[in-house]
């Protein structure tokens, strides 16, 4: 066979050569200038961060999406981060930073890493939740303790010592050491020193804080917060006009922001004030605009609450999930056979022992089930509430149709939505709660849930064989393990062995027949 080989003569050589040096000086100059198109938008995203968050996410949305550099995905998720963050919406806020975390960790970046873990701990903080906040804050100190080079980067500053020592601060530290849920440096100075009713101390900073901020373009966020908070100076000081002046520059700001924390915040101290100035009319219109906000507020929280009861649950069955590998693949190597014979032996006596005490409990549940109807009732009588008897009376007539009416199973199904439906407000349908229910919210509706899905169990033989993901989703939560785990807090068992249950014991009852 003969092999055919293309050369190419002399008058092709060349143009060829310069064909090949072309392309990949054309490549190169491509990904240069992609390169420089996204770090002019990450700069763009930085400068409008605090003046058009929304504007901010767009593009830094736009560089995860499209940047080949893993550090620039890692500072767009965090601008990502901050930009919900700034907007309110906390789960979002959440989930873009562990998004940066993860990269950041993956990628060895240190720098990047700890400033994930910060914003974090600082979201986890504002949300209430502290165990998690000290647990970021403690991984951020870990790494900044073993790189020596992020000590003067991410170095701690103590208002408390700062009061004390009275220290001298220069302006570039207002913006250096700013929290995005606290406000500028000079701004949380100026609180401590309200807080302790130093007020002189405290107008000082506040005049500082809004001085420097002028100073800058696009700090709308900052000089909201300095003004929300500056505003308390002058209704501590009984100068209720200037404080309404105030805070009406805090409102024209928090509109380009939208956050309803901050809305619901405002219009609380202006009703306030109002109420101070006897203003009946004005206190009536904020407090109107406060329940508003509050509904927007609560839909927030829930949100973000159950996101981290989800993300967490999720994240903690995966660890468990890898340490009982990790100890099934030891036993297999190490035990002798006789050993794994023993093995088998407890832990059939341990599981009979177990079916034995689930057996128990299932009948203890339903023997309860029996009682409910009377402790229901009982339970209407034990505590007088502070609403109206007319209220009351609506809200439990409301209460006793949502129960039969079934729209308990819309995963969507939250306190403000409930409360909408009823024709009351949250805080009335939380207090109806607790005295006739003896118990909140979510408790109230996972139980109606639960008792639905149970029902369905012992009475539509089709059920027993859905999995426990269609059953989750036919009674309403959101997932699988938010389901298991209010099936076994309601029951003491988990849907797998109450179905196992249901299953025996209608095969007992047929060998009876």
């Amino acid at each position: 066979m003969k092999i055919l080989k293309t050369t190419l003569t002399p008058q092709y050589k060349l143009p060829a050569a310069l064909f090949i040096v072309l392309y990949f000086i054309s490549t190169g100059t491509l990904f240069s200038q992609q390169k420089k198109e996204m770090q002019v938008l990450l700069y763009n995203a930085q400068q409008v961060l605090y003046s058009n968050p929304e504007q901010s996410l767009k593009f830094a949305q736009h560089i995860a999406k499209n940047s080949k550099s893993s550090k620039e995905i890692i500072q767009s998720y965090l601008l990502i981060s901050k930009s919900y963050l700034i907007e309110g919406k906390y789960d979002q806020a959440i989930e873009a930073s562990e998004n940066a975390k993860r990269m950041a960790a993956e990628s060895n970046d240190d720098s990047l890493h700890v400033s994930s873990l910060s914003l974090l701990s600082e979201i986890m903080n504002f949300l209430n939740l502290t165990e998690l906040s000290t647990k970021y804050n403690d991984e951020a100190k870990q790494i900044i303790k073993r790189n020596s080079k992020l000590h003067k980067e991410f170095k701690e500053i103590e208002i408390s010592e700062i009061i004390k020592k009275d220290a001298k601060l220069s302006p570039e530290m207002d913006l250096t050491y700013a929290k995005i849920t606290k406000g500028t440096l000079f701004t949380q100075i100026a609180k401590r020193y309200l807080e302790r009713s130093d007020y002189d101390m405290a107008f000082l900073y506040f005049s500082k804080s809004m001085e420097n901020l002028e100073k800058k373009s696009n700090m709308d966020y900052w000089e909201m917060l300095n003004f929300i908070n500056y505003s308390d100076y002058f209704f501590n000081n009984k100068q209720y006009e200037t404080a309404v002046e105030v805070l009406y520059r805090a409102a024209e700001k928090q509109k380009k922001i939208s956050n309803p924390f901050y809305e619901k915040e405002i219009n609380e101290k202006l009703m306030k004030s109002f109420i101070a100035l006897k203003d009946s009319e004005k206190s009536q219109e904020y407090y109107q605009k406060l329940n508003i906000a509050e509904v927007n507020t609560e839909s927030q929280l829930s949100l973000a609450n159950e996101w981290v009861v989800t993300h967490y649950e999720n994240k903690k069955n995966n660890i468990v999930h890898l340490k009982e590998r990790k100890q099934k693949n030891i036993i297999y190597i190490s035990l002798t056979f006789l050993l794994i014979i023993v093995v088998v032996v407890v832990v059939f006596q341990r599981s009979y022992n177990l079916k034995i005490k689930n057996k128990k409990d299932f009948i203890h549940f339903f023997e309860i089930m029996d009682q409910s109807n009377h402790q229901e009732q009982k339970n209407k009588s034990l505590k007088p509430i502070s609403v109206s008897l007319e209220t009351e009376k609506n809200i439990l007539t409301g209460l006793d149709k949502f129960e039969k009416s079934n729209k308990f199973l819309n995963d969507n199904m939250s306190l403000p939505l409930l409360a909408s439906q009823l024709n009351t407000n949250t805080k009335y349908l939380s207090k109806i709660l607790s005295d006739h229910k003896q118990k909140n919210f979510n408790f109230y509706v996972n139980e109606l849930r639960i008792n639905y899905i149970i029902n369905k169990l012992k009475t539509d033989p089709q059920y027993l064989n859905f999995k426990v993901s269609y059953l989750a989703e036919e009674c309403g939560f959101a997932s699988h393990n938010s389901f298991t785990f209010a099936f076994k807090k309601h029951i003491g068992m988990s849907p797998i062995s109450f179905i196992d249950f249901i299953k025996e014991d209608k095969k007992n009852n047929a060998h009876r027949l």
